[in-house]
């Protein structure tokens, strides 16, 4: 039953796409989340509540990821990501998935890997 609930969790891709699938979810506390893109950025992982210390790039992968990752709601990531609003959470997940921030090679990146070290 178990290796069942991980292989169908593994097709879990976070995006908008399997909204309507109830597969089992896997959480990831966000301070992985947060190491994962800083190691990936060269910055700290505090820096990514801080615009100007380590610019948008960095935050905006890592918010995505938790969008995906974590379960948690977007006010909450909002919250940990300095104070944003839910409504910055939901433009620059919009913006991603149109492919106006150019991260989604690195966001998709970080998503496998984060997700074969969880596994």
């Amino acid at each position: 039953m178990e290796q069942t609930e991980q292989r169908l969790a593994q097709r879990r891709s976070g995006s908008p796409r399997d909204t309507d699938l109830d597969l089992p979810r896997t959480t990831l506390p966000i301070e992985r989340i947060d190491g994962s893109v800083a190691a990936h950025f060269g910055v700290r992982p505090e820096d990514l509540a801080s615009c100007a210390t380590c610019g948008g790039r960095a935050k905006f992968v890592a918010v995505e990821l938790a969008c995906r990752l974590t379960g948690m709601t977007q006010r909450a990531i909002a919250a940990h990501y300095g104070e944003i609003t839910s409504a910055a959470v939901s433009n620059i997940r919009r913006r991603i998935r149109r492919g106006q921030y150019e991260c989604c090679d690195v966001v998709e990146t970080l998503h496998r890997a984060i997700r074969s070290v969880s596994s």
